[in-house]
């Protein structure tokens, strides 16, 4: 089965290079997620994430260092796919909220507002 339900998410699957993990790796790739494999079996986990066009990473979930490497990777990886080139910040999101408590805002009703760089737009 092949979707792109997930198209534009980043998913971070530890433990992602055998059993359950590698299981959920497959399924997400296949419905069109960017997968992170992580695993302390680099070996299996760069296996896997080649053969899925995927990334991966070495990563012992029981220590601090390889948590935050983990999570700089998925977050470099969902940050690359936005076409303004940065993530949200607080301000953009209290720009809109302003807009729509303002006297600007009196004729809109029923919008669906994005704020995310592009990603919607861009894909």
């Amino acid at each position: 089965m092949t979707t792109a339900r997930l198209e534009g998410r980043t998913v971070l699957v530890t433990g992602g290079a055998s059993g359950i993990g590698a299981a959920c790796a497959r399924r997400l790739a296949a419905e069109g997620a960017r997968i992170l494999v992580a695993d302390v079996d680099h070996g299996a986990a760069d296996k896997l994430a080649r053969e899925l066009g995927q990334r991966a990473i070495r990563a012992d979930v029981t220590r601090a260092a390889d948590i935050e490497a983990m999570l700089d990777e998925a977050w470099r990886r969902r940050t690359a796919a936005i076409p303004l080139g940065r993530p949200e910040r607080p301000d953009d999101v209290a720009g809109l909220v302003a807009f729509l408590a303002s006297a600007d805002s009196d004729y809109m009703t029923g919008q669906a507002v994005n704020i995310d760089g592009g990603l919607v737009m861009g894909s």
